[in-house]
Protein backbone atom coordinates (compact mmCIF):
# COMPACT_ATOMS: atom_id res chain seq x y z
CA UNK A 1 0.00 0.00 0.00
CA UNK A 2 1.51 3.86 -0.89
CA UNK A 3 1.51 5.56 2.06
CA UNK A 4 2.14 9.13 2.80
CA UNK A 5 2.34 11.31 6.03
CA UNK A 6 1.90 14.69 5.99
CA UNK A 7 3.17 17.33 8.30
CA UNK A 8 3.11 21.03 8.65
CA UNK A 9 5.93 22.90 9.87
CA UNK A 10 3.49 25.94 11.35
CA UNK A 11 4.13 29.57 10.20
CA UNK A 12 7.39 30.15 11.57
CA UNK A 13 9.99 29.07 12.94
CA UNK A 14 11.45 25.55 13.38
CA UNK A 15 10.16 25.47 17.18
CA UNK A 16 6.72 25.51 15.77
CA UNK A 17 7.19 22.19 14.54
CA UNK A 18 5.14 19.96 17.01
CA UNK A 19 6.84 16.94 18.47
CA UNK A 20 4.61 14.59 16.50
CA UNK A 21 5.46 16.10 13.11
CA UNK A 22 9.28 15.82 14.22
CA UNK A 23 8.75 12.08 15.06
CA UNK A 24 6.71 11.25 11.72
CA UNK A 25 9.45 13.01 9.56
CA UNK A 26 12.39 11.39 11.49
CA UNK A 27 11.03 7.88 11.05
CA UNK A 28 9.76 8.03 7.70
CA UNK A 29 11.95 6.71 4.52
CA UNK A 30 12.02 9.43 2.12
CA UNK A 31 11.13 13.12 3.43
CA UNK A 32 10.26 15.67 0.71
CA UNK A 33 9.48 19.06 1.62
CA UNK A 34 7.58 21.25 -0.95
CA UNK A 35 9.45 24.34 -0.57
CA UNK A 36 12.82 25.04 1.53
CA UNK A 37 12.08 28.91 1.53
CA UNK A 38 10.81 28.97 5.23
CA UNK A 39 12.33 30.37 8.46
CA UNK A 40 12.68 26.68 9.64
CA UNK A 41 12.78 24.43 6.49
CA UNK A 42 16.53 24.64 5.80
CA UNK A 43 17.74 23.80 9.17
CA UNK A 44 15.31 21.09 9.15
CA UNK A 45 16.56 19.47 6.06
CA UNK A 46 19.97 19.54 7.40
CA UNK A 47 18.92 17.50 10.46
CA UNK A 48 17.05 15.47 8.60
CA UNK A 49 20.14 14.25 5.87
CA UNK A 50 21.87 13.72 8.59
CA UNK A 51 19.97 11.37 10.05
CA UNK A 52 20.93 9.60 6.50
CA UNK A 53 17.37 10.04 5.32
CA UNK A 54 16.65 10.73 1.35
CA UNK A 55 15.45 14.05 1.31
CA UNK A 56 14.54 16.51 -1.44
CA UNK A 57 12.64 19.79 -1.58
CA UNK A 58 10.18 20.64 -4.74
CA UNK A 59 11.73 24.15 -4.88
CA UNK A 60 13.14 23.69 -8.67
CA UNK A 61 9.93 22.37 -9.95
CA UNK A 62 8.55 26.13 -9.60
CA UNK A 63 10.46 27.18 -11.70
CA UNK A 64 9.63 25.22 -14.51
CA UNK A 65 5.89 25.47 -13.77
CA UNK A 66 4.04 27.64 -16.62
CA UNK A 67 0.79 28.15 -13.60
CA UNK A 68 0.05 26.80 -10.31
CA UNK A 69 -2.56 23.78 -10.94
CA UNK A 70 0.05 22.35 -13.50
CA UNK A 71 2.92 22.56 -10.42
CA UNK A 72 0.72 21.43 -7.86
CA UNK A 73 -0.48 18.04 -10.10
CA UNK A 74 2.83 17.64 -11.13
CA UNK A 75 3.95 17.67 -6.68
CA UNK A 76 1.45 15.11 -6.46
CA UNK A 77 2.37 12.83 -9.05
CA UNK A 78 5.64 12.92 -8.42
CA UNK A 79 4.78 12.26 -4.36
CA UNK A 80 2.17 9.25 -5.34
CA UNK A 81 5.09 7.83 -7.72
CA UNK A 82 8.32 8.09 -5.19
CA UNK A 83 6.02 6.40 -2.21
CA UNK A 84 4.84 3.82 -4.16
CA UNK A 85 8.50 2.77 -4.44
CA UNK A 86 8.71 2.38 -1.00
CA UNK A 87 8.20 -1.21 0.13
CA UNK A 88 8.46 -1.16 3.85
CA UNK A 89 7.30 2.26 5.77
CA UNK A 90 5.90 5.67 4.25
CA UNK A 91 7.20 9.00 2.10
CA UNK A 92 7.10 11.71 4.70
CA UNK A 93 5.77 15.25 2.72
CA UNK A 94 6.68 18.50 4.37
CA UNK A 95 5.03 22.17 3.60
CA UNK A 96 5.05 25.41 5.70
CA UNK A 97 2.36 25.88 8.09
CA UNK A 98 -0.77 23.95 8.52
CA UNK A 99 -0.99 20.87 5.57
CA UNK A 100 -4.89 21.83 6.42
CA UNK A 101 -4.54 25.38 5.48
CA UNK A 102 -4.49 26.87 1.78
CA UNK A 103 -2.65 23.83 0.44
CA UNK A 104 -3.47 23.00 -2.67
CA UNK A 105 -1.19 20.20 -3.49
CA UNK A 106 -2.60 18.00 -0.39
CA UNK A 107 -6.11 18.77 -1.83
CA UNK A 108 -4.86 17.57 -4.62
CA UNK A 109 -3.45 14.15 -2.51
CA UNK A 110 -6.59 13.79 -0.81
CA UNK A 111 -8.35 12.84 -4.40
CA UNK A 112 -5.96 10.36 -5.24
CA UNK A 113 -7.18 6.61 -4.62
CA UNK A 114 -5.12 3.84 -4.10
CA UNK A 115 -2.82 5.87 -1.48
CA UNK A 116 -3.42 5.91 2.67
CA UNK A 117 -3.02 9.16 3.34
CA UNK A 118 -2.14 10.78 7.02
CA UNK A 119 -2.31 14.53 7.85
CA UNK A 120 -0.95 15.82 11.04
CA UNK A 121 -2.15 18.71 12.29
CA UNK A 122 0.03 21.86 12.71
CA UNK A 123 -0.27 25.68 14.02
CA UNK A 124 -1.49 27.75 10.75
CA UNK A 125 -0.47 31.15 9.94
CA UNK A 126 -4.11 31.80 10.80
CA UNK A 127 -3.55 31.00 14.30
CA UNK A 128 -0.87 33.74 14.49
CA UNK A 129 -2.93 36.54 12.54
CA UNK A 130 -5.60 36.05 15.37
CA UNK A 131 -3.63 36.39 17.84
CA UNK A 132 -1.87 39.25 16.80
CA UNK A 133 -5.39 41.19 15.86
CA UNK A 134 -6.37 39.89 18.75
CA UNK A 135 -9.41 38.67 17.36
CA UNK A 136 -11.89 35.56 17.55
CA UNK A 137 -12.91 33.27 14.47
CA UNK A 138 -15.85 32.08 16.15
CA UNK A 139 -17.52 36.26 15.38
CA UNK A 140 -16.60 35.48 11.63
CA UNK A 141 -13.81 35.65 9.18
CA UNK A 142 -13.36 34.64 5.35
CA UNK A 143 -9.90 33.45 4.49
CA UNK A 144 -9.17 33.88 0.66
CA UNK A 145 -5.91 33.69 -1.31
CA UNK A 146 -4.27 36.51 -3.19
CA UNK A 147 -4.74 35.99 -6.78
CA UNK A 148 -7.94 34.61 -6.07
CA UNK A 149 -9.15 37.74 -4.91
CA UNK A 150 -6.87 39.75 -7.61
CA UNK A 151 -9.33 37.62 -10.24
CA UNK A 152 -12.50 37.89 -8.68
CA UNK A 153 -13.28 41.28 -6.62
CA UNK A 154 -16.76 40.02 -5.30
CA UNK A 155 -14.72 37.84 -3.08
CA UNK A 156 -14.28 41.35 -0.94
CA UNK A 157 -16.45 41.32 2.40
CA UNK A 158 -16.39 42.33 6.00
CA UNK A 159 -13.32 40.83 7.94
CA UNK A 160 -11.34 39.17 5.60
CA UNK A 161 -7.72 37.75 5.76
CA UNK A 162 -5.82 37.51 2.03
CA UNK A 163 -2.94 35.09 2.60
CA UNK A 164 -0.03 34.00 0.23
CA UNK A 165 0.42 38.02 -0.48
CA UNK A 166 4.06 36.20 -1.31
CA UNK A 167 5.55 39.56 -3.61
CA UNK A 168 5.23 43.21 -3.48
CA UNK A 169 3.69 42.96 -6.98
CA UNK A 170 0.72 41.20 -5.18
CA UNK A 171 0.58 43.41 -2.82
CA UNK A 172 0.47 46.81 -4.83
CA UNK A 173 -2.45 45.02 -7.37
CA UNK A 174 -4.58 44.80 -3.82
CA UNK A 175 -3.84 48.00 -2.61
CA UNK A 176 -5.06 49.17 -6.00
CA UNK A 177 -8.00 46.84 -5.72
CA UNK A 178 -8.94 47.92 -2.78
CA UNK A 179 -8.78 51.64 -3.02
CA UNK A 180 -10.99 51.35 -6.14
CA UNK A 181 -14.16 49.12 -4.29
CA UNK A 182 -13.48 49.93 -0.56
CA UNK A 183 -11.50 52.99 0.23
CA UNK A 184 -12.52 53.51 3.37
CA UNK A 185 -12.02 50.42 4.10
CA UNK A 186 -9.56 49.55 7.53
CA UNK A 187 -6.15 47.18 5.83
CA UNK A 188 -3.94 45.60 8.09
CA UNK A 189 -0.41 44.52 7.14
CA UNK A 190 0.97 41.39 8.63
CA UNK A 191 4.18 40.94 7.88
CA UNK A 192 6.63 37.56 9.65
CA UNK A 193 4.07 36.73 12.23
CA UNK A 194 5.80 34.75 14.80
CA UNK A 195 9.39 36.25 13.47
CA UNK A 196 11.85 38.49 15.29
CA UNK A 197 11.08 40.90 12.74
CA UNK A 198 6.75 40.46 13.14
CA UNK A 199 4.89 43.61 12.11
CA UNK A 200 1.74 44.11 12.31
CA UNK A 201 0.53 47.81 10.82
CA UNK A 202 -2.69 49.30 9.82
CA UNK A 203 -1.49 50.38 6.30
CA UNK A 204 -3.65 54.10 4.27
CA UNK A 205 -4.58 53.08 0.91
CA UNK A 206 -3.92 56.33 0.05
CA UNK A 207 -0.80 56.95 0.57
CA UNK A 208 3.10 54.27 0.18
CA UNK A 209 4.92 54.17 3.04
CA UNK A 210 8.30 53.49 2.61
CA UNK A 211 9.17 52.47 5.59
CA UNK A 212 6.69 49.81 4.86
CA UNK A 213 8.79 45.60 4.51
CA UNK A 214 8.36 44.42 1.23
CA UNK A 215 5.67 41.65 0.97
CA UNK A 216 7.01 38.09 0.67
CA UNK A 217 5.53 34.61 1.19
CA UNK A 218 5.21 35.09 4.60
CA UNK A 219 2.75 38.54 4.23
CA UNK A 220 -0.59 38.54 4.58
CA UNK A 221 -3.34 41.27 4.86
CA UNK A 222 -6.75 42.10 6.69
CA UNK A 223 -9.28 44.06 5.81
CA UNK A 224 -12.38 45.31 7.84
CA UNK A 225 -14.91 47.66 7.69
CA UNK A 226 -16.26 46.56 4.25
CA UNK A 227 -20.16 46.52 2.97
CA UNK A 228 -20.42 44.54 0.11
CA UNK A 229 -23.68 44.91 -2.64
CA UNK A 230 -24.67 41.67 -1.23
CA UNK A 231 -24.53 42.58 2.86
CA UNK A 232 -26.78 46.08 1.82
CA UNK A 233 -29.10 44.46 -0.41
CA UNK A 234 -29.49 41.29 2.65
CA UNK A 235 -29.67 43.92 4.92
CA UNK A 236 -32.75 45.97 3.07
CA UNK A 237 -34.62 42.54 2.53
CA UNK A 238 -33.90 42.00 6.08
CA UNK A 239 -36.00 45.60 6.58
CA UNK A 240 -38.42 44.46 4.18
CA UNK A 241 -40.03 41.21 6.14
CA UNK A 242 -39.75 43.46 9.46
CA UNK A 243 -41.69 45.44 8.08
CA UNK A 244 -44.05 43.46 6.71
CA UNK A 245 -44.60 41.40 10.28
CA UNK A 246 -44.99 44.63 12.69
CA UNK A 247 -46.15 47.47 10.49
CA UNK A 248 -50.15 47.94 10.33
CA UNK A 249 -50.21 49.17 7.06
CA UNK A 250 -47.28 46.86 5.41
CA UNK A 251 -49.11 43.70 6.93
CA UNK A 252 -52.82 44.54 4.80
CA UNK A 253 -50.83 44.79 0.99
CA UNK A 254 -51.04 42.63 -1.78
CA UNK A 255 -49.91 42.09 -4.69
CA UNK A 256 -52.80 43.52 -6.35
CA UNK A 257 -53.31 46.77 -3.41
CA UNK A 258 -48.40 47.67 -4.72
CA UNK A 259 -49.37 47.13 -8.38
CA UNK A 260 -50.32 50.64 -8.55
CA UNK A 261 -47.19 51.85 -6.81
CA UNK A 262 -45.34 50.01 -8.70
CA UNK A 263 -46.26 51.74 -11.87
CA UNK A 264 -45.87 54.98 -10.06
CA UNK A 265 -42.43 54.08 -9.00
CA UNK A 266 -41.34 52.91 -12.13
CA UNK A 267 -42.47 56.48 -13.86
CA UNK A 268 -40.59 57.93 -10.87
CA UNK A 269 -37.49 56.49 -11.90
CA UNK A 270 -37.75 57.25 -15.52
CA UNK A 271 -38.70 60.81 -14.84
CA UNK A 272 -34.92 60.65 -12.74
CA UNK A 273 -33.48 59.19 -15.31
CA UNK A 274 -34.57 61.83 -18.01
CA UNK A 275 -33.22 64.62 -15.36
CA UNK A 276 -29.34 63.75 -15.57
CA UNK A 277 -29.26 64.91 -18.95
CA UNK A 278 -30.78 68.19 -17.56
CA UNK A 279 -28.59 71.11 -18.18
CA UNK A 280 -29.47 72.97 -15.82
CA UNK A 281 -28.88 70.44 -12.68
CA UNK A 282 -25.45 68.99 -11.43
CA UNK A 283 -24.38 65.54 -12.48
CA UNK A 284 -24.36 64.87 -8.58
CA UNK A 285 -27.50 66.25 -7.91
CA UNK A 286 -29.13 64.14 -11.04
CA UNK A 287 -27.72 61.09 -9.86
CA UNK A 288 -28.42 61.54 -6.39
CA UNK A 289 -32.30 61.80 -7.28
CA UNK A 290 -31.63 58.92 -9.57
CA UNK A 291 -30.54 56.88 -7.03
CA UNK A 292 -33.55 57.49 -4.63
CA UNK A 293 -35.71 56.80 -7.27
CA UNK A 294 -34.05 53.31 -8.22
CA UNK A 295 -34.26 52.37 -4.71
CA UNK A 296 -37.61 53.05 -4.47
CA UNK A 297 -38.59 51.37 -6.93
CA UNK A 298 -36.10 48.05 -6.13
CA UNK A 299 -38.32 48.36 -2.94
CA UNK A 300 -41.21 48.09 -4.58
CA UNK A 301 -39.05 44.36 -6.14
CA UNK A 302 -38.45 43.31 -2.99
CA UNK A 303 -42.19 43.78 -1.47
CA UNK A 304 -43.43 41.56 -4.20
CA UNK A 305 -40.97 38.93 -3.57
CA UNK A 306 -41.38 38.97 0.08
CA UNK A 307 -44.74 38.30 -0.45
CA UNK A 308 -44.07 35.27 -2.75
CA UNK A 309 -42.01 34.23 -0.53
CA UNK A 310 -44.82 34.26 2.06
CA UNK A 311 -47.26 32.60 -0.24
CA UNK A 312 -44.85 29.78 -1.08
CA UNK A 313 -43.79 30.27 -4.87
CA UNK A 314 -40.28 31.97 -4.56
CA UNK A 315 -38.26 34.30 -2.78
CA UNK A 316 -35.22 37.02 -3.70
CA UNK A 317 -32.64 34.15 -4.00
CA UNK A 318 -34.86 32.37 -6.46
CA UNK A 319 -35.74 35.37 -7.93
CA UNK A 320 -32.11 36.31 -8.72
CA UNK A 321 -31.10 32.58 -9.46
CA UNK A 322 -33.74 32.88 -12.12
CA UNK A 323 -32.62 36.08 -13.53
CA UNK A 324 -28.90 34.90 -13.43
CA UNK A 325 -29.49 31.67 -15.36
CA UNK A 326 -31.60 33.97 -18.00
CA UNK A 327 -28.97 35.99 -18.66
CA UNK A 328 -26.24 33.44 -18.93
CA UNK A 329 -28.71 31.34 -21.34
CA UNK A 330 -29.47 34.33 -23.64
CA UNK A 331 -25.50 35.77 -24.06
CA UNK A 332 -23.84 32.54 -25.53
CA UNK A 333 -21.45 34.84 -27.25
CA UNK A 334 -20.32 35.93 -23.02
CA UNK A 335 -20.54 32.37 -21.56
CA UNK A 336 -20.65 30.10 -24.45
CA UNK A 337 -18.84 29.62 -27.73
CA UNK A 338 -21.09 31.54 -30.15
CA UNK A 339 -18.98 34.56 -31.80
CA UNK A 340 -20.61 37.77 -32.73
CA UNK A 341 -19.21 40.85 -34.31
CA UNK A 342 -21.94 44.01 -33.69
CA UNK A 343 -24.44 44.27 -30.97
CA UNK A 344 -27.40 44.51 -34.11
CA UNK A 345 -25.81 40.28 -33.75
CA UNK A 346 -26.75 40.04 -30.17
CA UNK A 347 -30.05 41.39 -30.23
CA UNK A 348 -31.57 39.16 -33.03
CA UNK A 349 -29.56 35.84 -31.48
CA UNK A 350 -31.62 36.75 -28.17
CA UNK A 351 -35.23 37.18 -29.78
CA UNK A 352 -34.30 33.67 -31.17
CA UNK A 353 -33.17 31.84 -27.71
CA UNK A 354 -36.58 33.81 -26.84
CA UNK A 355 -38.85 32.63 -28.90
CA UNK A 356 -37.44 29.06 -28.07
CA UNK A 357 -37.93 29.46 -24.45
CA UNK A 358 -41.27 30.75 -24.74
CA UNK A 359 -42.22 28.28 -27.14
CA UNK A 360 -43.29 31.21 -29.58
CA UNK A 361 -44.10 31.60 -33.14
CA UNK A 362 -43.76 35.31 -33.72
CA UNK A 363 -41.80 37.93 -32.13
CA UNK A 364 -45.00 39.80 -31.49
CA UNK A 365 -45.86 37.83 -28.72
CA UNK A 366 -45.36 38.71 -25.19
CA UNK A 367 -45.66 42.36 -26.37
CA UNK A 368 -48.88 43.89 -24.37
CA UNK A 369 -51.71 45.56 -26.46
CA UNK A 370 -52.34 47.82 -23.70
CA UNK A 371 -49.24 49.49 -23.70
CA UNK A 372 -49.30 53.07 -24.36
CA UNK A 373 -49.52 53.34 -28.15
CA UNK A 374 -45.92 55.67 -28.23
CA UNK A 375 -44.28 52.28 -26.36
CA UNK A 376 -46.48 49.64 -28.11
CA UNK A 377 -45.06 51.09 -31.68
CA UNK A 378 -41.64 51.59 -30.33
CA UNK A 379 -41.55 48.35 -29.39
CA UNK A 380 -43.21 46.75 -33.04
CA UNK A 381 -41.06 48.74 -35.01
CA UNK A 382 -37.27 47.21 -33.09
CA UNK A 383 -39.57 43.86 -33.08
CA UNK A 384 -39.77 44.24 -36.89
CA UNK A 385 -35.95 46.05 -37.86
CA UNK A 386 -34.87 42.34 -35.38
CA UNK A 387 -36.28 40.55 -38.63
CA UNK A 388 -34.82 42.48 -41.12
CA UNK A 389 -37.55 44.60 -41.52
CA UNK A 390 -35.11 48.19 -41.86
CA UNK A 391 -36.47 51.16 -41.88
CA UNK A 392 -36.55 53.09 -45.15
CA UNK A 393 -33.34 56.04 -44.55
CA UNK A 394 -33.84 58.99 -42.92
CA UNK A 395 -34.65 60.52 -46.36
CA UNK A 396 -37.38 58.67 -47.36
CA UNK A 397 -39.26 59.04 -43.68
CA UNK A 398 -38.69 62.80 -43.92
CA UNK A 399 -40.07 62.45 -47.46
CA UNK A 400 -43.07 60.52 -46.04
CA UNK A 401 -44.09 62.92 -43.34
CA UNK A 402 -44.19 65.73 -45.65
CA UNK A 403 -47.06 63.71 -47.78
CA UNK A 404 -48.77 62.88 -44.59
CA UNK A 405 -48.59 66.30 -43.42
CA UNK A 406 -50.29 67.23 -46.78
CA UNK A 407 -52.64 65.00 -46.83
CA UNK A 408 -53.87 66.44 -43.17
CA UNK A 409 -53.82 69.93 -44.63
CA UNK A 410 -56.12 69.47 -48.09
CA UNK A 411 -58.09 66.46 -46.93
CA UNK A 412 -60.11 67.10 -43.73
CA UNK A 413 -61.63 63.68 -44.12
CA UNK A 414 -58.33 61.42 -44.10
CA UNK A 415 -56.84 64.24 -41.18
CA UNK A 416 -56.94 61.36 -38.53
CA UNK A 417 -55.51 59.24 -40.91
CA UNK A 418 -53.08 61.20 -41.59
CA UNK A 419 -52.02 62.49 -38.40
CA UNK A 420 -51.70 59.08 -37.34
CA UNK A 421 -49.10 58.39 -39.94
CA UNK A 422 -46.96 61.78 -38.89
CA UNK A 423 -46.74 60.15 -35.77
CA UNK A 424 -45.66 56.39 -37.03
CA UNK A 425 -43.38 57.41 -39.36
CA UNK A 426 -41.91 60.83 -36.52
CA UNK A 427 -41.83 57.78 -34.06
CA UNK A 428 -40.13 55.69 -37.25
CA UNK A 429 -37.34 58.31 -37.67
CA UNK A 430 -36.68 58.77 -34.14
CA UNK A 431 -35.53 55.56 -33.25
CA UNK A 432 -33.34 55.38 -36.45
CA UNK A 433 -31.36 58.27 -35.15
CA UNK A 434 -31.46 55.77 -31.60
CA UNK A 435 -33.57 58.41 -30.03
CA UNK A 436 -36.14 57.66 -27.51
CA UNK A 437 -39.44 59.15 -28.97
CA UNK A 438 -40.55 58.88 -25.31
CA UNK A 439 -37.97 60.79 -23.48
CA UNK A 440 -38.02 63.33 -26.41
CA UNK A 441 -41.69 63.94 -26.26
CA UNK A 442 -41.44 64.37 -22.38
CA UNK A 443 -39.19 67.20 -22.55
CA UNK A 444 -41.08 68.81 -25.22
CA UNK A 445 -44.31 68.46 -22.67
CA UNK A 446 -42.20 69.90 -19.80
CA UNK A 447 -41.30 72.86 -22.02
CA UNK A 448 -45.32 73.33 -22.11
CA UNK A 449 -45.25 72.68 -18.37
CA UNK A 450 -42.88 75.56 -17.49
CA UNK A 451 -44.45 77.77 -19.66
CA UNK A 452 -48.15 77.27 -18.45
CA UNK A 453 -46.27 77.61 -14.46
CA UNK A 454 -44.96 80.93 -15.88
CA UNK A 455 -48.12 82.27 -16.98
CA UNK A 456 -49.99 80.90 -13.71
CA UNK A 457 -47.07 83.13 -11.89
CA UNK A 458 -47.53 85.96 -14.11
CA UNK A 459 -51.18 86.46 -13.44
CA UNK A 460 -50.40 85.76 -9.49
CA UNK A 461 -48.21 88.52 -9.57
CA UNK A 462 -50.31 90.60 -11.65
CA UNK A 463 -53.47 89.63 -9.07
CA UNK A 464 -51.07 90.63 -6.30
CA UNK A 465 -50.51 93.77 -7.53
CA UNK A 466 -53.83 95.04 -8.22
CA UNK A 467 -54.89 94.01 -4.91
CA UNK A 468 -52.49 96.07 -3.39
Amino acid sequence: MVAIKVVGMGPAGRDMISEGSLKAIFMAKKVVFRTLVHPGAQQLSLEVKGAGIDTLSFDPLYQKALGFDELYAEMVDQLVSMASRIDDGYLCYVVPGSASVAESSVKGLRGQSGITLEVLPAISFLDLAFGALGIDPIDGFRLVDALDLLSAPNLLADRTLVGQVYSEEIFRDLVSLLDENCPDSKVVYLYHLGLPDELVREVDLSTFDPSLPKADHLTSLYLSGIKTDQESIGELWEVIKTLRSKCPWDREQTHESLSRHLLEESYEALEALDALSDSDVSQAEAMAHFEEELGDLLIQVLFHSNLAREEGFFSLGDLGDVVKQKLIVRHPHVFGTLEVSRAEEVVSNWEKIKMKEKGRSSVLEGIPRALPALAYCQKVIKKASQLGSSLPDDQALLDSIQQALAMIATDEGSRAKGAAEVLFLTTALLISTNTDPEAILRKRVDTLVTSIQEMEKAASDEAASNHL
